[in-house]
């Protein structure tokens, strides 16, 4: 199904100063004002002030009431031009965001669909982990995350070094990301690789260590027959084979693991 998202998608934008949580806000209260008084031209200017000037040009990862707020409006918009199902998805991303919200502004009587909607809601927390930065991070709804959620919009910001967003969007729950440069996901593979073969090379060497100990306080009784013996120093021996055999594959993943993110 082709999802209507429309301007609320707006990504070609030409950002010039920085856009600031209130500056934001303030575009949403005056096209919520519209919408209560039925201004339609005054609530789609407001929608397209938001949606196609403002939030691409978004300095800062922005508070959960905002994002709350925003994913209201995009139900608002999407609820106006008929896609009642990507409305609905909208207000879910507003109710998980902020789910305190208080509807006594008016906004919306209780008969209202959306409301009735809104009031049989409970927070979709599905995610899907997306690839980690090269620099810089992530956040979507305001959270510096890789969670993105999986079965609702999301504000998706990418944030450079310093920590300034460099880019802000509201996809759809299918639609791809920003392009950025991501550390292959081979790299935690391979870090997984050295973690797990560290732990056991240290298992298999303190269990070598003891068998070895075993062995030698063994030794010294007279009556302990010689298979006994051999059998100590063998698992001592196999142990200690095991244990740098281990750590050689821990080494390995560790350097593969640093060329890769390094690349």
């Amino acid at each position: 199904m082709v999802m209507l998202w429309l301007i609320a998608n707006a990504q070609a934008v030409e950002c010039g100063e920085p856009v600031r949580e209130e500056e934001l806000a303030g575009a949403i209260s005056m096209a919520e004002s519209a919408f209560k008084e039925l201004d339609d031209l005054g609530f789609r200017d407001g929608v397209n002030e938001a949606a196609g000037i403002l939030l691409p040009c978004m300095s800062d990862a922005m508070s959960g009431e905002l994002v709350g707020r925003y994913h209201r409006l995009m139900a608002l918009h999407l609820f106006t031009i008929g896609d009642l199902e990507n409305a609905n998805r909208s207000l879910q991303a507003g109710f998980t965001s902020y789910p305190e919200y208080d509807w006594s502004n008016g906004l919306l009587p209780p008969s209202h669909d959306l409301r009735v909607a809104w009031d049989a809601m409970a927070p979709d927390t599905s995610t899907r982990t997306v690839p980690e930065p090269r620099s810089g991070s992530l956040a979507f709804d305001g959270e510096h995350s890789r969670k993105r959620p999986k079965n609702q919009p999301t504000i998706a910001q990418l944030f450079d070094e310093s920590g300034m967003s460099v880019s802000t969007s509201y996809l759809g729950p299918r639609e791809p990301l920003p392009h950025y440069v991501a550390i292959p996901r081979q790299r935690n593979m391979l870090l997984a690789c050295a973690g797990g073969a560290a732990a056991l090379s240290g298992t298999t060497y303190a269990l070598g260590w003891r068998a070895r100990g075993n062995m030698f306080s063994s030794a010294s009784n007279p009556n302990l027959p010689a298979d006994t013996l051999n059998s100590s120093r063998a698992t001592a021996n196999l142990m200690s084979f095991a244990s740098g055999a281990l750590f050689s594959v821990a080494a390995g993943c560790g350097v593969g693991a640093g060329w890769i993110g390094s690349r």
